[in-house]
């Protein structure tokens, strides 16, 4: 089988993503960026404008852009990375 097309996505803990951000997404609000929901987190697409994404998540998708990566997931099973800012919640 020859797949039309594939892309990787990168995935990290929730505690890399702020209470207020997972609320909003789980709420459904209308962002400036592309995001879904996940059984176990919340997916951001790491295409989307930068410029547009709220500060303390701006490190991740950027890294993951310059990576090849085309989402980043916020997975409540996933480790944390020493290099980026975490919160408790």
């Amino acid at each position: 089988m020859k797949w039309n097309e594939t892309f990787n996505t990168v995935v990290v803990s929730t505690a890399h993503l702020p209470e207020y951000l997972a609320k909003m997404m789980e709420d459904e609000c209308d962002r400036p960026y592309v995001y879904e929901k996940t059984a176990y987190g919340y997916r951001i697409w790491a295409k989307s404008d930068v410029s547009w994404l709220p500060k303390e998540i701006k490190p991740i998708i950027v890294r993951a852009r310059k990576g090849g990566y085309r989402w980043v997931e916020f997975d409540m099973d996933a480790d944390e990375q020493e290099e980026f800012q975490t919160w408790e919640w």
